[in-house]
């Protein structure tokens, strides 16, 4: 925070440099790349040991008073969930501070490092795609985007998806009246809450996008 990161960069050589987000550069890679024909926008959602959302609309990163930060937004829990949040998170009701992958490690009562030995049907991914469903329930009713990619370390478990998908359209309630919410396979909700195509390596991607932009801007 508070700090030039591109100065730096463009004393040492005149070239062109682009800056963003660690979810807008991806999202803005994953748009451009793996959109469907027609679609004009995308969620990407990172869960890790953060949460980031990136937003692409009308093919365009989005940025206001600055970017998104869809991870500190208060969420749907399942009822009976008690936990209070991260310890000395300045939003202990949000997303992340929920859903992180050391919140959820905290709700299983394991280790940081041992999250990745939880079996799938360990009740806390019930919670965990209850939170996250509630997210994607949320970008769909707020940015009705077209697709919402699920990136970083937590959505390596694939088993997730299924319960996401899940999660989302129950709290939709049918009230979505589109096929690519209420029909399965992938041209519908399969197809529309999916995991990142470039996995692990969606930042280099995404970085390599700016990149792109940087040079056509300066032709």
């Amino acid at each position: 925070q508070h700090t030039d990161v591109m100065g730096p960069l463009l004393a040492v050589r005149k070239v062109p440099c682009g800056f963003d987000t660690d979810v807008n550069a991806p999202a803005l890679e994953e748009f451009r790349q793996f959109a469907r024909p027609g679609e004009e926008s995308c969620a990407y959602v990172t869960v890790g040991t953060g949460i980031g959302v990136g937003l692409v609309v009308n093919g365009k990163s989005v940025k206001g008073l600055m970017h998104p930060e869809a991870g500190h937004i208060p969420i749907l829990k399942r009822p009976g969930d008690s936990y209070a949040g991260r310890d000395k998170h300045p939003h202990p009701w949000s997303l992340e501070a929920q859903c992180c992958a050391g919140a959820i490690a905290e709700r299983a009562g394991v280790a940081f490092e041992q999250l990745k030995e939880l079996p799938d049907d360990h009740e806390v991914w019930t919670d965990v795609a209850q939170m996250l469903g509630s997210l994607c329930a949320t970008l769909v009713l707020v940015c009705s985007v077209e697709r919402i990619v699920l990136s970083g370390g937590v959505m390596l478990r694939l088993s997730l998806f299924p319960k996401i998908r899940k999660a989302c359209r129950e709290m939709l309630n049918d009230y979505i009246q589109h096929p690519r919410i209420l029909k399965d396979g992938p041209d519908g909700i399969d197809g529309y809450i999916v995991p990142s195509e470039r996995g692990n390596d969606a930042g280099i991607y995404g970085a390599l996008a700016l990149a792109t932009d940087a040079l056509a801007a300066q032709k």
